[in-house]
């Protein structure tokens, strides 16, 4: 069973539009859940970061690795053609056996 988790920061429209859109999508095998971030990148441009919470023994092999670039591709891309103003940025971390 998939645990999905976010941090939001905000309530804005755009923020409930981003958190809808990823609760939507289809987490591949090994991703519990999610975490947002808002704010400015380091050129002050608006961005959102999507960090992407996985099982504590997912697999490195070059298969699960390319799964989720790619994964991480669709979602960019999504929250891009949303019409969002914010840069996506989009990572993946090792998640404790509980995400909370």
């Amino acid at each position: 069973m998939t645990t999905r988790s976010s941090r939001i920061g905000g309530t804005s429209p755009e923020t409930r539009r981003i958190q809808a859109l990823l609760k939507k999508a289809s987490l591949p095998s090994g991703v519990r859940g999610f975490e947002l971030r808002f704010g400015e990148d380091a050129t002050g441009d608006p961005a959102v970061w999507v960090s992407f919470l996985l099982e504590p023994d997912y697999s490195t092999a070059p298969p699960s690795i390319h799964a989720l670039t790619e994964f991480g591709r669709r979602i960019r891309k999504a929250i891009r053609d949303d019409g969002s103003d914010r840069i996506p940025y989009v990572d993946f971390k090792e998640t404790p056996t509980k995400v909370a």
